[in-house]
């Protein structure tokens, strides 16, 4: 199945969210999956992230529910490293040939051969990422087109170095994919942030200033990396606001000292 958010918009990947956050979240392809979207531009034919190499079938078929062919697809946009994100890339590179489009600061990573922003020391012992060749070292507020329609990126560390939001507008809407940056509120009407973790170079005081950064955007959609997609500026505004509030507490927490707070930085 594919979820439709708007017209040229779909959800074609992402697995079920069993928690307090969102029991209603259906799973669409894998459940090792984070949201995958299709975007349907003028000239172009995107997808934002890829999922687990497991989840690629599922994807694919999804794909053709959504009313084109994965042959069609022009280009692939990382929201971050992270494999639950990337893992399925290589196989999208080599069996369509896509743009790959990832921050540059993890492009970095990926050309020196270190793999601590897929988080991988998560999965089973011996397991490692699949490495991919970025197309295009996406640097900060960078404008770029795809097709006929104009990005503007903005890094936004603090869940990962890498983490980016990617704008454009699509049907007059200011559109923001924006990973494990941020997300809709739960069901007790609580923020949430991506989780954080030393090894992949999570920063409390670097987040905080990337979600006080989304705030000042304009954005009237919000595609997160899981949850509910959020659509109108109000809610989205709420959502973000949500999320800050959430990471000023965590600031306030002697504990997340090992967050790099009081800092700035993990060096």
């Amino acid at each position: 199945m594919s979820e439709r958010i708007l017209p040229g918009i779909s959800r074609v990947g992402g697995r079920a969210c069993k928690s307090v956050w969102y029991e209603d979240l259906p799973v669409i392809s894998s459940p090792k999956d984070a949201n995958v979207y299709l975007l349907q531009l003028d000239g172009a034919n995107v997808l934002v992230d890829a999922g687990s190499a497991e989840g690629m079938p599922m994807i694919e078929e999804n794909i053709r529910k959504a009313g084109i062919e994965p042959g069609d697809l022009t280009d692939l946009i990382m929201s971050h490293s992270h494999y639950d994100h990337s893992h399925g890339v290589p196989g999208w590179q080599k069996k369509y040939g896509l743009k790959i489009h990832l921050n540059a600061v993890a492009a970095r990573f990926l050309q020196d051969q270190d793999y601590r922003l897929y988080g991988h020391l998560h999965k089973d012992p011996g397991w490692e990422p699949d490495p991919f060749d970025v197309t295009h070292a996406v640097a900060d507020e960078e404008s770029f087109a795809i097709g006929q329609t104009e990005f503007k990126a903005y890094t936004l560390p603090g869940h990962t170095p890498d983490s980016t939001v990617y704008l454009f507008e699509k049907d007059g809407r200011s559109v923001a994919i924006c990973g494990d940056i941020t997300f809709a509120l739960n069901a007790k009407g609580n923020g949430g942030l991506g989780a954080l973790a030393r090894y992949w170079q999570s920063n409390c005081v670097h987040y905080e200033k990337s979600l006080e950064k989304m705030l000042s955007l304009r954005i009237d959609v919000l595609l997160s990396g899981h949850y509910h997609a959020v659509v109108g500026a109000d809610k989205v505004r709420t959502s973000i606001s949500a999320s800050l509030t959430r990471m000023q507490k965590l600031l306030a927490t002697p504990e997340v000292r090992h967050f790099g707070c009081g800092t700035g930085s993990l060096d």
